[in-house]
């Protein structure tokens, strides 16, 4: 039987490069790259050799397929480990506009 599908708005699934920059008391505490395997408006699952905690916040940038530079502030909900990789779940609790137009368009190109 099929899990029950929780997400507010659908992804899709993706490779795109993403920068983080992860923040504590607003201070940068450390930053990198990760690729993104998928995405919608309301978050997106990421790949990274780094671990993560839940309810970190971070500042991801994401380099759209349209070349475009999209940046968003995400909250981590979950970190599973997968090999010698995690993946993170990301959410975004907060979207302008032009972001929520560039995440569905992302999204619904794949």
């Amino acid at each position: 039987m099929a899990a029950k599908e929780r997400r507010r708005a659908p992804r899709g699934a993706a490779l795109l490069l993403t920068s983080f920059r992860c923040l504590e008391k607003g201070e940068v505490t450390w930053s990198g790259f990760a690729r993104t395997l998928n995405i919608g408006e309301s978050g997106a699952l990421l790949e990274s050799p780094d671990r993560f905690r839940v309810d970190q916040l971070l500042i991801l940038e994401f380099l759209m397929d349209n070349d475009q530079l999209l940046e968003i502030q995400g909250v981590v909900k979950r970190v599973e480990k997968s090999r010698n990789m995690y993946q993170v779940a990301v959410a975004f609790p907060k979207l302008t506009a032009k972001a929520k137009r560039l995440l569905a368009k992302q999204a619904a190109a794949i």
